[in-house]
């Protein structure tokens, strides 16, 4: 969702317009809309819960999200989007004493390394 700055009007990416390079009002398309601040993200509430929802949500805010435990603090479990697009990313684990100590993802790799 996105918000006119002047109008307060919403537009919803998928319904009003499909491509951030398609004309959505003045001319203009919603890239340059966005660039000169015209156009503003909404946010999403981000609860930290751990449902599909929440996750997607933090997601879309950011590009990833961390889920808290049901105590309420963080570390359930991180969710993130790949930045390079649709394909294979590395992940690298290493173990110490048969138990996971570090896991990083490679997302500068084109996923053939």
């Amino acid at each position: 969702m996105y918000k006119d700055t002047l109008t307060a009007t919403t537009y919803k990416y998928g319904a009003d317009f499909k491509n951030f390079n398609d004309i959505l009002f003045e001319g203009k398309s919603v890239n340059d809309l966005m660039e000169e601040g015209r156009l503003t993200k909404i946010l999403y509430e981000e609860t930290g819960e751990f449902s599909h929802s929440a996750v997607t949500k933090g997601i879309l805010n950011k590009g990833y999200v961390q889920c808290k435990f049901l105590e309420g603090f963080d570390g359930m479990a991180i969710a993130v989007s790949v930045t390079n697009g649709d394909g294979e990313v590395p992940v690298f684990v290493e173990f110490k004493d048969g138990r996971m100590v570090k896991l990083w993802i490679d997302f500068e790799s084109d996923g053939r390394t």
